[in-house]
């Protein structure tokens, strides 16, 4: 285990880098995150109001999969615009391909930039530069 041991004293000192406008940029980016990731809570909504809706027939995954699919979504969908997104934020957050891969389970980079290629149409490290260059 590791510790890092700090005087609560200089908790209280002001950074001497601080920037109120950067602290500003960060805090935006931080509700924009968040908004997002309250956005991907409708599905669980979704899937509750069919989970009441049908309490009394049991439904199973699959049943309820097949109704919000009725609804113009699938598992597949779902699962492509999940992982697209938590790629898309891992990897503009910075962090390196390889884990990335390492954190949706992939065994290696290449693993997870081949999956990453057919879902995209890019390889992850192009998907970074395109990012950058708008």
């Amino acid at each position: 285990m590791h510790a890092v041991v700090v005087d609560a004293r200089a908790l209280d000192r002001p950074m001497p880098t601080a920037s109120p406008e950067a602290a500003a940029v960060l805090l935006r980016e931080c509700a924009e995150l968040l908004q997002r990731r309250q956005n991907h809570g409708e599905l669980g909504a979704r899937v509750r109001e069919v989970l009441l809706r049908r309490a009394a027939e049991g439904p199973t995954q699959d049943q309820v999969a097949a109704e919000l699919g009725e609804e113009g979504t699938s598992y597949r969908a779902i699962v492509a615009e999940t992982l697209g997104t938590m790629v898309g934020e891992l990897l503009d957050a910075g962090l390196p391909v390889e884990r990335v891969a390492h954190r949706l389970g992939y065994a290696d980079a290449s693993s997870f930039s081949v999956a990453f290629q057919r879902w995209t149409g890019r390889t992850p490290g192009g998907r970074g530069r395109e990012r950058r260059s708008v």
